[in-house]
């Protein structure tokens, strides 16, 4: 089945209990009679692994299944988009025509999946075959397309091992074939096709120089696969623990509080508060914005971290972050602007840097290959015409920080290598970053613990800027959740129920907008204040 996720593996004859990254080169190589052309052996029909060709050139794979792996995915993402967006306004505002176009879209959208996987599936069990010049590899076990791979094309043929599975890699310029003992019918076909592969491709005018090159590609997947990825995981609790002081203080219902805990706002950071620029990465808009953003940290923080070390893949993140979050507040201009997305494109840049300075030393699953980068780079320009609240400041402001940051970073590194130690200078620099974000936080709690009026104007008239393009729903919603918010200070709800007033002087006919001008009302009558906010400034 063709990815592009990494897998770290065991190679088959590497010491488990070696940990010298010198001596673990040279257990390698990771292919049979690698250092012995002369040696020849022959397979017997029975497909013995300890022989040496596979029965009648092919290799049966399961039967293939109808609800496949990503099948499964997109329709629970279907699924979920209906539970969490559509039903709730079925509930509130019944059968409208806007919500009768999102239902039936949602469900046509899942019938042209299972119609497209019904036409993907295959009649019969697939089989990868071995050809004189060729091999013909399948996409999956499970879906009818199929590859004609030139042997000369082929790149590298890696064998991954660990305690339950054996995976093999074959790395191509038009895809990266992952097949696992899984995917076939014999345990021992993933052994065949290893052996069967590096026998053709031995057979090749040049056969032994790319054997040579293939098993210098084995042993960097190895010392790269056996890389410690602890940054990322840290990052990663940073980033649940920073949720989940979100939902212990409201801050996921009221953009007041979220403003509380460092959200990014152009006008703060322009009135000193640089903290933002920090903190407002380690927040996030909802539980799906973390969800999207903690996979992609974990996909590629382990790809960045493994290729060039924990400590140059945490300055590229914490530098990427601080300038996405600065192209945010100086070119975006949104109200509140949040999210690790800003650190994930440093990440993107930087693997793109790395794919290109060491395009010809990076092992599969570590190289992606030409349609991966057109699909990643086609998606992200994309998104941002489906989705207008994509910070598309942000997001490119951390890509070319992370370009320039890892350029400089492996300046002087001309050859790849997963174990070179950090300089002290790069030692130094990560107490820097470090320092830095420690006093952001700081700075942040200390914020969070007192009232700051002045800002939360500052807040509220930026969403009426807003809300004269963007439609009234932002005052709305900021109004709505003030109103239920019990640890509202009188002082909010009075800026609440400006909003939303203004939203309903843009949108006089919505009774959602009244009824929370006469909730708002209602708990403003018990108390007057005596120090009431200055209006919002009409546009």
């Amino acid at each position: 089945m063709a990815t592009d996720h990494p897998r770290k593996g065991t190679p088959p004859r590497a010491s488990s209990n070696n940990n010298d990254p010198e001596q673990q080169a040279r257990v390698i190589p990771l292919f049979p009679e690698a250092d012995a052309p002369s040696a020849h052996h022959h397979y017997a029909p029975s497909g013995d692994p300890k022989t040496n060709t596979i029965p009648n050139n092919s290799l049966e794979m399961v039967p293939p299944t109808f609800l496949t792996g990503p099948t499964r995915i997109l329709l629970f993402i279907l699924a979920l988009i209906f539970i969490t967006n559509v039903l709730p306004k079925l509930f509130a505002d019944g059968l409208t025509p806007p919500n009768i176009t999102a239902t039936v879209l949602l469900a046509a959208l899942s019938l042209l999946t299972l119609a497209i996987r019904a036409r993907r599936k295959p009649d019969a069990p697939q089989r990868i075959v071995l050809g004189t010049s060729h091999a013909i590899f399948p996409y999956s076990p499970h879906n009818k397309a199929f590859y004609t791979i030139p042997y000369e094309e082929i790149r590298a043929v890696l064998r991954l091992e660990n305690q339950d599975d054996e995976t093999i890699l074959i790395d191509t310029p038009k895809r990266l074939f992952s097949f696992t003992a899984a995917n076939f019918t014999s345990p021992h076909a993933p052994t065949l096709l290893w052996a069967g592969l590096l026998s053709k491709i031995r057979t090749l005018a040049d056969g032994e120089t790319r054997l040579r090159h293939i098993n210098e590609l084995a042993q960097n997947a190895y010392l790269t696969g056996h890389n410690r990825t602890i940054v990322t995981h840290l990052l990663l609790l940073a980033i649940a623990a920073g949720f989940l002081l979100q939902i212990a203080t409201g801050a996921l219902l009221s953009p007041f509080h979220m403003l509380d805990l460092g959200a990014n706002n152009p006008e703060l950071v322009a009135n000193g508060q640089w903290f933002r620029l920090i903190s407002s990465n380690f927040l996030h808009a909802s539980w799906p914005h973390l969800l999207i953003n903690g996979v992609s940290l974990l996909f590629l923080g382990t790809l960045v971290e493994r290729l060039i070390g924990s400590r140059r893949m945490l300055l590229v993140y914490l530098l990427s972050a601080i300038a996405g979050a600065g192209a945010s507040a100086f070119y975006a201009h949104g109200a509140l602007s949040v999210g690790a997305s800003t650190a994930l494109f440093g990440l993107l840049g930087a693997f793109a840097v790395i794919h290109w300075k060491y395009r010809n030393h990076l092992p599969p699953p570590y190289r992606q290959t030409r349609r991966w980068w057109v699909i990643i780079l086609s998606l992200n320009a994309l998104l941002p015409l489906l989705i207008p609240q994509i910070d598309v400041a942000a997001h490119a402001g951390g890509f070319f920080a992370g370009v320039i940051a890892t350029a400089l970073l492996l300046i002087g590194a001309h050859n790849f290598n997963p174990g070179r130690k950090p300089s002290r200078k790069i030692h130094i620099a990560c107490l820097l970053a470090l320092s830095l974000c420690t006093t952001a936080f700081i700075q942040t709690a200390i914020y969070a613990m007192t009232d700051h009026p002045h800002d939360d104007i500052i807040l509220v008239y930026e969403y009426i800027r807003r809300a004269q393009h963007d439609g009234p729903d932002a005052l709305q919603i900021l109004a709505q959740t003030t109103v239920f918010d019990p640890r509202a200070t009188h002082h909010r709800l009075q800026l609440a129920l400006q909003a939303a007033e203004k939203a309903q002087q843009i949108a006089p006919h919505r009774t959602d907008i009244t009824h929370t001008i006469t909730y708002l009302k209602a708990r403003l009558s018990p108390a007057n204040s005596p120090n009431p906010p200055p209006p919002i400034p009409s546009e």
